[in-house]
C-alpha cells in the first residue's frame, strides 16, 4: 500500500511511499523500495511516484524514462531545525514534487 496519494486539480496523480531504508551510503532510496514503488505505480496505472526516506541532505533525485517518473525525496526531522525551518523544507518538497509533474 502507498502512504500518500496526491491528485492535482488537472487530474495528475502522484503516489508517495514513506520508507525508513537507505542505500549503503545513506543517500538514496534502496533498490527494493524503488522496485516496490514501481509495482504500486503499475497497480494504480499511475505514471508518477516517489519515495520519502531519511536521507542526510535535502537533495531530491528524479528517475524518469518513457513518461514515467520516480522521485527519491530525502527528508528527516532534523532538516526543519538545521536547514532553515518549516518554510524552507516545505518549499523544497513543493519544488521536488513539481519535477515529477512536468
Amino acid at each position: 500500500r502507498r502512504d500518500v496519494l496526491l491528485v492535482s486539480a488537472s487530474g495528475l496523480v502522484v503516489l508517495l511511499d514513506a520508507q525508513f531504508n537507505v542505500d549503503i551510503l545513506a543517500t538514496r532510496a534502496t533498490q527494493p523500495d524503488l522496485f516496490e514503488m514501481q509495482g504500486y505505480l503499475n497497480s494504480f496505472a499511475a505514471k508518477s511516484g516517489g519515495i520519502i526516506f531519511p536521507g542526510p541532505i535535502m537533495a531530491a533525485n528524479l528517475i524518469s524514462a518513457e513518461g514515467n517518473a520516480l522521485l527519491e525525496l530525502p527528508i528527516r526531522a532534523s532538516h526543519f531545525a538545521d536547514d532553515g525551518g518549516a518554510e524552507v523544507v516545505h518549499q523544497y518538497v513543493r519544488d521536488a514534487l513539481k519535477s515529477v509533474s512536468t
